[in-house]
């Protein structure tokens, strides 16, 4: 099993075993190139944009409702104190990616000038947190987040809005209840669906005209004091209509390979709540 990996393909496939890979990025074509032929199975989001022939397997649910549906995961305020923040207290997360993945090759993200812009308009509404994968610049520093990664999603959970250029960590805030503004050159199926549908993430390009619209866009949800208690909502919405991606990955691996037949007869998938 992997994510799109493509060396779990090919091992599985010069030792005769199955391989069963998992893929949300529509873009990532060079990588589903180098897997997609040589896996038995590929499980998709119901919402992929694309086809990805009859080895596609498709379950309603996203890849961070594996690990953040309400049945794995629980968040922790602890994670607040040693921000010096309290549960209520309204926070902003900005999340700044390398562009060194290879979907992302020859591209770059958010032009300082307008990252400075976010940061300077969203302080008016509460504190700013940045994680980046790349260096920031000295003056962006006092703003890097303290606490250790495994606590960002109990950070997410509490956070007021993210902003940033991480489609997974705008999924992720997305299924936590947390609003995000995700802006990119490429879209995605489950982020477009999470506008679309449940109204949780806002997408934009990343030209100067969508770099502008997004900074607008978060200013006026941060002017929204019931932000926070309509995105509890919005989830509840989400989490009715979605499943246990971790429930239905045990199912499909156990039963594999009936466990294709039996999707192709009905939406099996929907039982795993």
């Amino acid at each position: 099993m992997g994510m799109g990996n493509p060396c779990v393909c090919h091992a599985a496939k010069l030792l005769g075993k199955y391989a069963i890979i998992f893929t949300d990025t529509e873009h990532a074509k060079l990588q589903n190139s180098l897997s997609v032929p040589f896996c038995d199975a590929v499980c998709t989001p119901s919402c992929y944009v694309g086809d990805l022939g009859k080895k596609q397997v498709r379950y309603n649910s996203y890849h961070e409702l594996a690990y953040l549906h309400p049945n794995n995961f629980t968040p922790n305020p602890t994670v607040l104190t040693e921000l010096n923040l309290k549960e209520g207290d309204p926070f902003i997360v900005i999340r700044f990616v390398s562009w060194q993945a290879n979907h992302d090759v020859g591209q770059s993200g958010i032009t300082l000038d307008n990252k400075r812009k976010a940061i300077h308009e969203f302080e008016k509404y509460g504190r700013v947190f940045i994680t980046s994968e790349k260096p920031l610049p000295q003056e962006f520093e006092k703003y890097r987040i303290s606490v250790a990664p495994e606590k960002m999603h109990d950070l997410l959970y509490y956070a007021t809005l993210l902003y940033g250029e991480s489609s997974t960590m705008a999924s992720e805030c997305a299924v936590l209840g947390t609003h995000a503004i995700f802006c990119d050159f490429a879209g995605r199926g489950y982020t477009d669906e999470e506008e679309k549908i449940y109204d949780l993430i806002y997408n934009f390009k990343l030209d100067e005209l969508g770099q502008e619209e997004s900074i607008k866009k978060a200013v006026e949800l941060l002017q929204d004091p019931d932000l926070k208690k309509t995105g509890r909502e919005k989830q509840e919405h989400l989490l009715s209509d979605k499943i246990d991606a971790t429930a239905f990955m045990v199912w499909f691996i156990e039963n594999y390979p009936d466990s294709v037949a039996k999707m192709e007869k009905n939406d099996i998938s929907r039982s795993f709540k």
